[in-house]
């Protein structure tokens, strides 16, 4: 074999180990996809749904934490053209078993997305080992298909929750007094606590910040003295105490603020004077006697 025809075979060589490069360039000009790391290291744009199921859960993701008495959407979205069920079944997932059927029956979605109703999860215990999974149902029989999609690990809190312990409903206070404010709490709701004063109105709006750090308090029970302005309006008002961190716990207590104490008179408790009777409104007591030398 001469000079040139092995300059030759190198050439061939070289163009078609070139092939699989050219090919992995020409995947950056698809549009709807995702950037993603050849086996050569370089940058491409492959097919969103290109090697993978036809499903993606877009919430939740991972490192959410949802306390389970509040309510979250689970979202996803899927290819119209792959995707070959019009309902799905969506299940709640712990340590990879299933826990709860969140819904037996639901519509996918429109335009490639779907979303499931707001759930809360009060009914399973706390924990960092929670997905979703959503599985394909045959349109005919409604059975479980082989399409499915499983989510990230999440995790679900445990109870979180705050109850005004005093003051009870339609107690009475008045201008300068002192509410004694207490309350009892479940699960970690932080270090500090804000307590608000509320005017009871259709639409309750803040009168006063009472304090915005009050300690949580200890072993499930926390307490707040409050002494009443003088310039504060009298009417009806609602202790509002809610949480410092990311999630709020709200709490709602109704009482009255009067400007002044009603007395209570007990009958035979006055003395009326007769006619010509003298009546001091504020007797002086009687001189001591003066002392005999």
């Amino acid at each position: 074999m001469n000079y040139k025809s092995i300059a030759v075979l190198v050439v061939l060589i070289c163009l078609i180990f070139s092939i699989p490069v050219m090919a992995a360039t020409k995947l950056t000009k698809i549009e709807d996809g995702k950037v993603t790391k050849m086996d050569d290291g370089t940058l491409a744009k492959v097919d969103h749904w290109q090697n993978t199921f036809p499903m993606e859960i877009t919430a939740p993701v991972h490192g959410d934490a949802w306390p389970p008495s509040s309510k979250y959407k689970i979202t996803w979205i899927y290819d119209e053209k792959r995707f070959n069920s019009d309902t799905v079944k969506i299940l709640l997932l712990k340590g990879g078993k299933v826990a709860q059927t969140i819904s037996a029956y639901n519509v996918i979605g429109m335009n490639g997305k779907g979303e499931a109703p707001p759930n809360n999860f009060d009914m399973v215990p706390p924990g960092n080992d929670y997905q979703i999974k959503i599985v394909g149902l045959d349109s005919h029989t409604k059975n479980e298909t082989n399409q499915y999609a499983i989510s990230a690990y999440f995790t679900i809190l445990a109870e979180r929750k705050v109850q005004i312990t005093a003051p009870y409903n339609a107690q009475v206070f008045y201008l300068g007094e002192n509410i004694p404010i207490s309350w009892n709490y479940a699960g970690d709701i932080g270090k500090t606590l804000q307590l608000h004063l509320f005017n009871f109105k259709a639409t309750p709006q803040i009168a006063r910040d009472i304090n915005l750090a009050a300690p949580t308090g200890n072993s499930g029970h926390g307490s707040y003295d409050w002494q009443i302005p003088n310039d504060l309006p009298t009417g009806s008002y609602q202790i509002s105490i809610e949480g410092n961190d990311q999630y709020v716990y709200h709490a709602v207590s109704e009482f009255t603020i009067a400007k002044y104490k009603a007395v209570v008179i007990t009958p035979g408790t006055i003395h009326i004077p007769k006619p010509g009777e003298k009546f001091e409104l504020n007797p002086q007591p009687e001189p001591p006697e003066k002392i005999k030398h």
